[in-house]
């Protein structure tokens, strides 16, 4: 009797171990974060160009190519790791947090060096009042 809990044990652990386990191909958390990270800036880049929808959507494309061939990643990896995620919700919620993050603290550095910029040229300041 003892035996059969074992077993039955045993098959329980492992069958919970390879459905937590990511399948092969996928992105890691840390890159898939530093691809949303970089998708998040060139998306505000082309809403700040102001560009008609068309070549909005080329120019995207161009910069999703890049960001992906830069960080060594295939289209098809990206793919089926956006699709692992939208699977594993929880798991793209604290992917999407750590973007915002990020985001947030990059936003904070730019705000600070604007600042210190401002303070250590004043004419510049006042001409952007002008």
């Amino acid at each position: 009797m003892r035996t059969f809990f074992l077993i039955i044990g045993s098959m329980l652990l492992w069958a919970c171990s390879d459905r937590d386990k990511m399948p092969e191909g996928i992105l890691s958390k840390e890159k898939i974060t530093a691809i949303f990270i970089e998708k998040q800036i060139a998306e505000a880049k082309l809403e700040e160009a102001k560009l008609d929808m068309d070549t909005a959507l080329i120019v995207y494309d161009h910069y999703m190519k890049v960001i992906l061939e830069e960080q060594g990643i295939s289209s098809e990896n990206y793919r089926a790791s956006i699709e692992y995620y939208r699977e594993n919700t929880k798991e793209l919620e604290s992917i999407y947090d750590r973007v915002m993050d990020s985001l947030n603290l990059r936003h904070k550095k730019a705000e600070i060096s604007d600042g210190a910029e401002e303070s250590e040229n004043p004419e510049k300041s006042e001409e952007l009042l002008l």
